[in-house]
């Protein structure tokens, strides 16, 4: 049995291919990717809620006051989902803190959004915040997957 040690990962493998533990495919990676995900999402989210308001404030008849009001429960379930996942990503982590990284930055998703939202307000650059917001999470998205792991305990 030959024993090589990867050049770009310093692990150990004895068959001479990578080590799939620091890959896309390996088992924290889901943890890792579904926050950020959720926290590019949260804009959407947020419009959703507003519109689902609007729609309950205009309702005439109790069937579309009913329908609408199920519309806005399923839009706060969805804008109070980013730090719920990032909650229960932080919890099933265990001590693999590239998971804690990503879980809790995107448990800060919502102060985040709205100080972007508040910068760019006051720049007088009122779209551009999703468009920052965007390209924000998509290079967290990127990299989450790829973050170098260590494990430490936390408590």
């Amino acid at each position: 049995m030959i024993v090589r040690v990867h050049p770009s990962r310093n692990v150990l493998s004895s068959s001479g291919t990578p080590n799939r533990r620091d890959t896309p495919h390996a088992p924290g990676v889901r943890l890792r990717v579904v926050p950020p995900v959720a926290a590019l999402l949260y804009p959407l989210a947020l419009s959703g809620l507003h519109q689902s308001a609007q729609h309950v404030a205009q309702a005439s008849d109790p069937l579309a006051k009913l329908t609408a009001s199920l519309l806005l429960f399923f839009a706060v379930g969805l804008v109070y989902s980013v730090p719920a996942l990032s909650l229960a990503a932080v919890a099933r982590a265990g001590n693999d803190s590239r998971v804690r990284r990503v879980a809790h930055l995107s448990f800060a998703a919502p102060p985040l959004f709205v100080l972007i939202g508040v910068l760019f307000y006051m720049l007088k650059l009122p779209s551009a915040d999703l468009v920052v917001w965007g390209i924000g999470w998509l290079g967290v998205l990127v990299f989450a997957p790829f973050t170098a792991r260590h494990s430490y305990n936390c408590y």
